[in-house]
Parts: structure tokens; sequence; C-alpha cells
């Protein structure tokens, strides 16, 4: 009686865990590699990926005009196209609080557009982004470099890195 019991309990545990995750813990997928474009080093770290924003913090971007707490934790990727000297940054940013100041900060600095059937914005130039499913931002910036030296010019989505994203974590209508 007492192990039946016991197996019950683990049960209950092993089930309650895994809807927490599935519900809260969803994680972030990427590639290693996409046709030539290469995941890399992001700037001196040994890490393949590394979390820039970790916590919570005061939202005060440039021209931004409300103000508040907002905890995030930001992933950031970069992949290089050796061959082509291109490369896309990817931020990936899991909101828990003050979705509404980046909303608002966003439908006020960006345009939309549209990327195949994706509904999207641009932020700067070589910045798109969009709002997926489960309260993340995703931003991409694509680049051109020689050696160290980056350029940034007039972002398309037409990268396979930014076609992975969007068929990934598609944008929300």
């Amino acid at each position: 009686m007492k192990k039946g019991i016991v197996v019950v309990i683990v049960l209950i545990l092993v089930v309650g865990v895994g809807a927490y995750f599935l519900l809260f813990g969803q994680s972030f997928n990427y590639p290693d590699q996409v046709l030539d474009y290469k995941l890399t080093k992001v700037d001196d770290s040994s890490k393949w990926v590394r979390n820039l924003i970790d916590g919570c913090g005061d939202f005060n971007a440039e021209g931004a005009t409300e103000f508040g707490k907002v905890c995030v934790d930001t992933i950031r990727l970069e992949y290089k196209d050796n061959n082509q000297n291109r490369g896309v940054f990817i931020r990936s940013m899991k909101i828990t609080e003050g979705r509404e100041l980046y909303e608002s900060f966003f439908n006020i600095r960006s345009s939309p557009i549209q990327i195949s059937s994706n509904s999207v914005f641009k932020l700067e130039d070589s910045e798109i982004g969009w709002w997926t499913a489960n309260d993340r931002l995703i931003l991409t910036t694509e680049y051109e470099f020689e050696g160290t030296s980056y350029s940034y010019g007039s972002a398309s989505g037409a990268n396979p890195i930014t076609k992975w994203f969007l068929e990934e974590y598609p944008p929300i209508e």
C-alpha cells in the first residue's frame, strides 16, 4: 500500500513539473547552422549563447513615452556566412513584466512590414522584429562584415536565419 502511494505521489510530481515547464518554461530553440550561416560566439564569451539581460530594471529607452519596471531574459545569437561576409544577430527577449512598455515604444518607433505572409515591424533600417505567442520578442539585425568591421544595411528578412526564426517562432497577428 505504501509503495502504491509513493508511486502516485511521484507521478503527480512528474506530471506537475512537466506541466509547469510546458506552460511557463518554454525553451528557446535555435539551430547551430542554417545553410551557410553558422552560429558563432558572441563577444569574447566562451559560450555559444550569452544572456545579456537577466532580471528586472527600469525601462527608459530613448524616445519612449512610458516608463516603468520591466523584467526580461534576453538571449543573443550571432550567425555568420563567411562565404558572403554577411551576418545576422538574433535577440530573443522573454518579457515577464512590462510588455506594455515595449509595445508602446515599438508602436511609436517602428513601421509595420510584410515578409512573405508574416506581419512584422521594422525598427531601424537594419532591424526587424515581432512578438510571438509566448510573450517572446524576436529582433533580428542584418549586417555585412569585413574582418572586425561591421556595416548595417537595410534588413529584408530574405536571409535563411530570419526565415528559420519566422517559421519556428511565427509572429502573432
